[in-house]
């Protein structure tokens, strides 16, 4: 037997992901959907609403952006509010994801892994004592042809192993906690903005002084001394920062 499709008015003007996108908040501002709560699918939205699965994909996406969805690769999506569904770090939906969403096709490219000597910001970002070495991924994201951003990650020398010369931007954070044996837990971000000079100019194709947003991110592992810090550079002419508030 097949599942009713629930109405969604196609003759409207209002387009169908946002009609969607509509219903599905409601169920959540009105406690019909609790935090923690799973959500239906993809797949399951798509047939009882009948609209494609990319279209429920958009949808979900943008909840998620909103803070009141949290999607857990290989279990679901769940209402945000409740840490049931939370799986550490490596979910973590900050301002650099939101940052690199407007830009879905972009690919990363170029990461370089390098142990240097910390410089001051990531000595003080780390806690680190001033002549400490770190571990350096750099790495820089296009959209096609074009660089959107360009970012490195630091982490200290101790207690971290190498870091494969191969590793990729996503396997970075579980690969971390298993060598320093916990979980990150707390994540700090800070959104700021600044103007471009070499040879980061050169690296993101624009001038120097051009406009730049930088997001700084620290993560923490149980209260101890940070275990990761990070900062990336979006170019000023391709992203936006814009958020929603509910009442």
């Amino acid at each position: 037997m097949s599942r009713p499709r629930r109405a969604l008015i196609r003759s409207s003007p209002i387009p169908l992901h946002e009609q969607l996108a509509r219903i599905l908040r409601g169920r959540i501002v009105s406690g019909d959907w609790g935090p923690g709560q799973r959500i239906p699918s993809e797949n399951e939205l798509a047939l009882d609403f009948g609209i494609s699965r990319m279209t429920a994909r958009q949808v979900l996406v943008r909840l998620s952006d909103e803070g009141l969805l949290r999607r857990v690769q290989g279990k679901g999506t769940y209402v945000a509010g409740d840490d049931s569904s939370r799986n550490g770090a490596e979910d973590h939906v900050g301002i650099r994801a939101r940052l690199e969403r407007q830009h879905p096709d972009a690919a990363v490219e170029g990461i370089d892994v390098a142990r240097v000597s910390a410089e001051p910001d990531v000595v003080r970002a780390l806690r680190l004592e001033p002549t400490a070495t770190v571990h350096r991924v750099s790495w820089i994201r296009r959209s096609g042809a074009v660089p959107v951003s360009a970012g490195e990650i630091f982490v200290p020398d101790h207690p971290v192993a190498d870091i494969p010369d191969d590793i990729s931007l996503a396997r970075l954070p579980p690969a971390l906690a298993a060598q320093h044996g916990r979980s990150v837990d707390t994540v700090t971000e800070v959104l700021h903005a600044a103007v471009s000079t070499a040879p980061l100019s050169d690296l993101l194709g624009i001038t120097d002084g051009a406009p730049l947003l930088v997001v700084e991110q620290t993560m923490t592992a149980h209260e101890a001394a940070p275990v990761e810090y990070s900062r990336t550079f979006f170019r000023g002419d391709l992203v936006r920062w814009e958020t929603t508030t509910h009442f």
